[in-house]
């Protein structure tokens, strides 16, 4: 944790949290499984804490069109997302990244980087 991060019982019960579900979570998720730690947690303190723990470089932020903004821990290696349009759960692709052909990118086009997002349902 960097320095100027002060880690307190919210925090850890956020971290904690994310750790519990090795998947990306909704704010929601996140505030209800962190309760199970620090029972008087709000949501405001959730989304403070996330933005904080974002710009430390501590969770990641995963946008999907459509959905609701989720966090996870930071990954190391971009794996496929798998994304439930049933519950809108987001799960990750327990396989190696994809390589995806980029020679077609127009010369005058900045890369940035790329996800694969697998629709679909889970069976219940």
């Amino acid at each position: 944790m960097p320095p100027s991060v002060r880690e307190t019982r919210q925090r850890t019960a956020i971290r904690n949290a994310l750790q519990s579900q090795n998947r990306p979570l909704k704010p929601k998720e996140i505030q209800e499984l962190a309760q199970q730690e620090c029972k008087s947690l709000g949501i405001a303190t959730v989304y403070r804490n996330l933005r904080t723990m974002l710009e430390d470089g501590l969770v990641e932020k995963l946008e999907i069109p459509g959905l609701a903004t989720c966090y996870s821990l930071p990954r190391e290696i971009k794996r496929p997302i798998l994304v439930c349009q049933r519950t809108g759960q987001i799960h990750w692709l327990k396989t190696r990244p994809a390589d995806v052909d980029l020679s077609q990118v127009p010369p005058n086009f900045e890369y940035e980087g790329h996800e694969i997002i697998v629709y679909g349902q889970f069976q219940t």
